[in-house]
């Protein structure tokens, strides 16, 4: 007997010939050529590979026989072969919901793979955005949010390689806009001597900022009214004029956006101010009347004066009965706040 090493064919399948077996089996009476050579196996398949014992019988013509042991080692040199999918091919897929990367749903990304031998093993390495390695599927595994390289080969217990891998790139976007809330609207009064409200530390500030991709890298605006957009996240020390104010939060993940609007109304909550003059008295000895003049008063306000004059008596400079007499002075302002201010101007009669 000899050893014999056999190639398994592309089906899995070898065959053992007496031929390859025997190494010059003779006999004394009966020639070479008329031997009868028989083997305890013949067809070998994937199962087999590696050393298998094989039992090599010569019979004469008379008879008689003999055995011996031949090593028959059986060999896969055939290579897997993996082929794409519908799904296994360069594209863009969105980030799943909630999260800044894409969860591989199932065998998606899963070439095909077949050998001569069942139990060929896929091996995949993902580069780019994310790194990963591993043996199997890619079926539940993450992959962050970019261009992910995807390259598949396969091997065979043999030890055989794929002699062509399988690549693609999957492009992770984010399609997830972030989200911004902000207070309802709110009624704010000037504040005092001014006709405007300055917005105190956070109070209009956003509730709250999310994002599937975290908010460290939004880009936070507000816009007041019709002006231009101001990059900042907070409204701190921003003076509002009366009126109503709109007010809208952004904010961009640089591809998504979000907003949230609310209003603001201040009110002049403030009067006016007339300068006081004190009661006036004047002391007659003769007649029953007296001439009474005064300094005009004068009148402010935060947001100006709308209306102001004497209401009540008579103007300075006239002619005023013994007696006390009213004299009183309004001021309004543009949100019909009003001030009254009033003295009196007695004559007495000595």
């Amino acid at each position: 007997c000899q050893p014999v090493t056999l190639t398994l064919n592309a089906s899995g399948q070898a065959t053992l010939t007496t031929s390859q077996v025997n190494n010059g089996s003779s006999d004394n009476c009966t020639a070479s050529g008329s031997l009868i050579l028989t083997l305890s196996k013949t067809s070998f398949n994937c199962s087999n590979l590696g050393a298998n014992t094989v039992v090599l019988t010569v019979k004469d013509a008379s008879g008689n026989q003999s055995t011996c042991n031949a090593t028959i080692t059986v060999v896969d040199n055939i290579a897997p072969v993996i082929a794409p999918t519908a799904t296994t091919v360069t594209g863009n897929v969105n980030a799943s919901s909630g999260v800044c990367y894409y969860v591989v749903n199932g065998t998606e990304y899963d070439p095909t793979v077949t050998d001569n031998c069942s139990g060929a093993t896929l091996h995949y390495e993902v580069t780019g955005a994310t790194t990963l390695s591993g043996n199997g599927s890619l079926a539940g595994k993450q992959l962050a949010k970019g261009a992910n390289i995807i390259t598949w080969t396969a091997s065979d217990a043999a030890g055989n390689t794929t002699a062509t891998p399988v690549t693609f790139t999957k492009t992770v976007i984010d399609n997830q806009a972030p989200t911004i809330a902000s207070i309802g609207n709110q009624n704010r009064g000037t504040n005092l001597g001014n006709c405007s409200y300055t917005i105190q530390g956070t109070e209009f500030d956003p509730t709250s900022i999310t994002d599937n991709c975290g908010s460290g890298n939004l880009i936070i605006t507000y816009k007041i009214n019709s002006n231009a957009a101001v990059t900042a996240s907070t409204l701190a020390g921003i003076v509002l004029p009366t009126g109503i104010n709109t007010i809208t939060w952004t904010a961009s993940d640089g591809t998504n956006t979000a907003t949230s609007t609310f209003r603001v109304t201040v009110a002049d909550d403030d009067a006016p101010s007339i300068t006081p003059i004190s009661d006036i008295t004047v002391n007659i000895s003769t007649g029953c009347s007296a001439e009474v003049s005064w300094t005009e008063p004068t009148a402010s306000d935060n947001c100006g004066v709308t209306v102001f004059g004497q209401t009540i008596g008579l103007p300075s400079g006239s002619t005023f009965p013994v007696g006390t007499t009213l004299i009183r002075y309004t001021a309004k302002d543009a949100a019909l706040n009003t001030t009254l201010m009033s003295f009196n101007v007695i004559v007495v009669d000595d």
